[in-house]
């Protein structure tokens, strides 16, 4: 597995680059996905389409709101980036 999914700094990284807020890649990372790998397993099982239902209900749980779109499609490319980079 690359050493970039598993880096709490990459993580940040690509977030803030897709355009997460700085608020918003806290939560994720307070729910316990602080990294690319975490991530991917958090709204998932990797290797399997992400559904943008569960990533919904893993911000909801984040975030205590309705995520936006623009959150639900960043964290659903995080994850994809993070599916693509392990295989």
């Amino acid at each position: 597995m690359s050493l970039l999914l598993e880096s709490e700094a990459q993580f940040r990284s690509r977030a803030t680059e897709i355009g997460l807020s700085q608020e918003t890649i806290q939560a994720i990372k307070d729910a316990g996905a602080s990294t690319l790998s975490a991530l991917a397993f958090a709204v998932g099982q990797p290797g399997t389409p992400i559904v943008s239902q569960e990533v919904d209900n893993f911000l909801r749980a984040a975030l205590g709101r309705d995520p936006t779109l623009a959150e639900n499609n960043g964290v659903r490319r995080l994850a994809f980036e993070a599916q693509t980079r392990s295989e």
